[in-house]
């Protein structure tokens, strides 16, 4: 469910008019005057709530969903999601649908700019707020934090005790622990970069998650932290990103994680306790990094990282054997130099 605070329902919707609006077919056993009122993730699937689904492992043989969730689904897997519960939908391109329809059931809270701090924000004792700055309705600020010139905190943020938020930074559908602090520039909590491929061209997947900040972290000037689609973006205690970082949708940062500049992890991505990056580190996505490994500058991780373990190179692997290759390709380059000295 998303979290209200950050959040308004739009709904509901008929059955009928949600596949009217999003192009989908109702399946048979489908009740056309059923409502639809949220979202929710297919693996969390709740009353009255939009899912979708790509593959018959979220939806499949033996699977039960509770009673009025409203499933999107391709034709081949209707029968399966019937089964388990669902009102189904069907749609060659189930995401595409989704995201069309999730737009006209729930969306974020607007932030309203008269009067720039909201009379219903909470200011701790202590906290300062420059000129400039625009603080939303149930926002709450933190005793003896620091909201910089021209920062942007939206509706329902929460801001702990001593945090301090850089010039120019945005915070949206956050929850900021005790003394984070936040660089110039910075943007956390957009939508993360969700895009369905659908029969019209592709189409933005709205996002209903959170960022939630650990204790005492740093996020540099100028750095991205998307929230998550359903669950929520985690970076954990005591760590710290270097200016120009981005961490996508769904990743989670175990504690006193160091990023140097440049650093960009995919969406849903999982990183452990005390894991350090080189400048300009990239991380594709769905991959999971152990505690304490170590990525030289520069690595291109497409792989899990085991714990423990320094990689390096593009892709990156093992530092000795990058380094091997290194070595090898050099040897291979002067005896091809050589020839070429003898040819002429």
């Amino acid at each position: 469910m998303a979290d209200p605070r950050f959040y308004e329902r739009l709904g509901p919707l008929t059955l009928a008019d949600a596949a009217a609006l999003c192009g989908a077919s109702l399946h048979a056993s489908a009740d056309a005057a059923a409502r639809i009122s949220g979202v929710a993730a297919a693996g969390a699937p709740e009353p009255e709530s939009l899912s979708y689904a790509e593959n018959a492992g979220l939806i499949g043989a033996g699977v039960r969903v509770p009673a009025g969730c409203v499933f999107i689904v391709k034709p081949q897997m209707a029968e399966a999601a019937a089964a388990a519960g669902a009102q189904v939908m069907m749609s060659p391109a189930p995401r595409a649908a989704f995201a069309r329809l999730a737009a006209r059931l729930v969306r974020e809270r607007a932030l309203q700019t008269d009067p720039p701090v909201s009379s219903e924000a909470r200011i701790g004792d202590g906290a300062r707020i420059y000129p400039g700055a625009m603080i939303g309705e149930g926002a709450e600020i933190g005793a003896g934090a620091s909201i910089g010139p021209g920062a942007v905190i939206g509706p329902g943020v929460i801001i702990g005790a001593g945090a301090e938020i850089g010039p120019g930074a945005s915070i949206a559908c956050a929850l900021l622990d005790d003394g984070v602090r936040i660089g110039a520039g910075a943007a956390v909590g957009q939508a993360g970069f969700g895009v369905a491929l659908g029969p019209d061209g592709p189409v933005d997947v709205p996002h209903f998650g959170r960022v939630r900040i650990g204790r005492g972290a740093r996020i540099g000037a100028h750095c991205a932290i998307d929230r998550g689609l359903f669950a929520d973006t985690v970076i954990g205690a005591e760590c710290k990103i270097d200016n120009f970082g981005h961490i996508a949708h769904n990743v989670t940062l175990g504690d006193g994680c160091v990023f140097a500049a440049f650093a960009g992890v995919s969406g849903s991505v999982t990183i452990g306790r005390g894991v350090i990056f080189g400048g300009r580190v990239g991380v594709a996505d769905h991959v999971a990094i152990g505690d304490g490994a170590q990525l030289g500058g520069g690595a291109e991780v497409f792989s899990d990282v085991p714990a423990g373990a320094v990689w390096s190179g593009s892709p990156a692997q093992p530092v000795r054997d990058h380094l091997r290759q290194v070595a090898a390709l050099r040897r291979l380059a002067k005896g091809g130099t050589r020839r070429e000295g003898r040819e002429g």
